[in-house]
């Protein structure tokens, strides 16, 4: 039997071979700006994007509970 840690590396890899795998990015929002989101590329550049971002909640930002917090 694998180790777990191997099972899951052969997983990634087939994901990866089969084109299936996503990857994240960290984004990060300012109040008052949504939807817009600043994203910190390794290189240190900065991009802004806005728009339909893959989180789906992104359209409750500006409700009154998300305003409160």
């Amino acid at each position: 039997m694998l180790p777990c840690s191997e099972v899951v590396e052969v997983s990634l890899r087939k994901l990866r071979e089969d084109g299936r795998n996503r990857t994240f990015i960290e984004l990060e929002r300012k109040v008052g700006t949504f939807p817009a989101a600043i994203w910190t590329h390794p290189d240190g550049n900065m991009r802004a994007l806005v728009g339909a971002l893959a989180e789906v909640r992104t359209r409750l930002g500006w409700g009154e509970v998300s305003l409160a917090a």
